[in-house]
């Protein structure tokens, strides 16, 4: 090499294909070495791969976001109704129930997805299932409709105006899935959250979708405190206090959670029964004490009989005319069996003649009733001629004397 090429570093020039390697073999610190290559472009290719990796991967993390905002607010809805019940498998149901609704649902009259963001109505009578609000005003509105077509249809409005306005007002529509029955005054007319506290709620990531963030305060169905749980979906669970509980007798108690049927005590009952004599023999129960049985013999109201009858039968009625001395001495009572005071003599009262034209007022009870003078008038057992007699006293004679031409079977005469 000449002493011209030895201090001379080699020039590449671009895009010149670069020496695979070259390896020194003598000593110091060249020897092993390679030159290192330019780094090369991406390719065209790869461009879209790698935006596509980038797009998955903030995808992941997304998700990932998503997934711990559902899970604080899955905390924040359930963590105080959970730390006051301490669990439990009727607690565990009713918060199934609850997250069962957390998940985006689908209306049922149009069968689209409910976004988070849309105004809904939720079924309040049994199957709590969400519903897009324009649809379902639609579905109210058309199936009231109809019912009070029907209605009016089996009547005349011309005839009866008020009839027809009255059964279109009392039309029904249903709930599309649990077949509830809702009346016109109960067509949805607003956006509510679920726990009806407030009017249009804003969208919160942090919440359950239409929920307003309070505390849901319904009234629970077996007791009288309220949901413990923020404003949410579907039922409420069981109430997770723990109050004093007493047996179905009311001899123990014990401490037990709200709601819950306590056990029998295994005692005897021991209530007062219906009867007012005897008490309860059988073991501590639920519901109400069955009636006495035992036999006790009781007098009719009248006192002319006494029967064997049911503890629990206060009263004993006869078949007998009750036949007690009315107040005046000289009649007795006429009516059936019964208790209390008989009255005044009936015969003392306002009476008419006999054949009722004439009515006469002040006359002892003993004195009989004066005729009026008139024909009697009545009509007669034959139900087509009238009795000709004076006015008189008692029923009109059962055979009429009256003569009347009839035609034979045949009709030849």
């Amino acid at each position: 090499m000449s002493s011209s090429q030895a201090g001379v570093r080699p020039v590449w020039s671009v895009g010149a294909a670069a020496p695979a390697s070259t390896t020194g073999r003598g000593r110091g610190r060249g020897r092993g070495t390679t030159p290192t290559p330019a780094p090369a472009a991406a390719s065209p290719v790869q461009e879209p791969l790698r935006s596509k990796e980038d797009a998955s991967s903030n995808e992941s993390d997304d998700d990932e976001l998503r997934d711990g905002a559902l899970a604080e607010r899955d905390s924040k809805l359930f963590d105080e109704y959970l730390t006051e019940s301490g669990g439990g498998d009727a607690f565990e149901e009713g918060i199934r129930k609850v997250q069962q609704f957390l998940s985006s649902p689908h209306c049922l009259v149009c069968l689209e997805k409910v976004p988070s963001d849309a105004a809904v109505w939720s079924c309040h009578g049994g199957c709590h299932q969400v519903f897009h609000l324009i649809c379902i005003q639609s579905w109210a509105k058309q199936e009231a409709d109809r019912a009070a077509a029907r209605k009016v249809m089996l009547l005349d409005p011309g005839r009866f105006p008020t009839a027809a306005a009255k059964a279109s007002e009392e039309a029904e529509w249903h709930c599309p899935k649990c077949r509830t029955a809702y009346g016109r005054a109960d067509q949805p007319t607003e956006y509510r959250c679920f726990c009806k506290k407030e009017r249009d709620p804003p969208f919160d990531p942090w919440l359950s979708p239409h929920s307003c963030g309070e505390r849901c305060d319904k009234t629970l169905g077996a007791c009288e405190h309220t949901c413990k749980l923020l404003c949410h979906p579907g039922p409420c669970p069981p109430c997770p206090r723990v109050v004093q509980a007493s047996c179905f007798c009311g001899k123990e108690s014990t401490l037990r959670r709200c709601g819950t049927v306590p056990p029998s005590c295994g005692k005897l009952c021991g209530k007062l029964l219906d009867c007012g004599d005897h008490r309860c023999t059988a073991v501590c129960h639920d519901g109400p004490c069955k009636p006495c049985t035992r036999q006790t013999i009781r007098s009719c109201l009248c006192g002319k009989s006494s029967k064997a009858l049911p503890c629990a039968e206060r009263e004993h009625v006869c078949a007998e005319v009750c036949g007690k001395p009315l107040s005046c001495g000289a009649h007795t009572c006429q009516l059936g069996c019964h208790a209390g005071a008989c009255g005044e003599c009936p015969a003392g009262q306002r009476r008419t003649c006999g054949c009722g034209k004439k009515a006469v007022d002040r006359l002892a009870c003993t004195d009989p009733t004066p005729s009026c003078g008139a024909t009697c008038d009545k009509v007669l057992a034959c139900g087509v001629h009238r009795c000709a007699e004076r006015c008189h006293e008692g029923e009109c004679s059962a055979s009429c004397t009256q003569v009347n031409v009839k035609a034979c079977r045949c009709g030849g005469q």
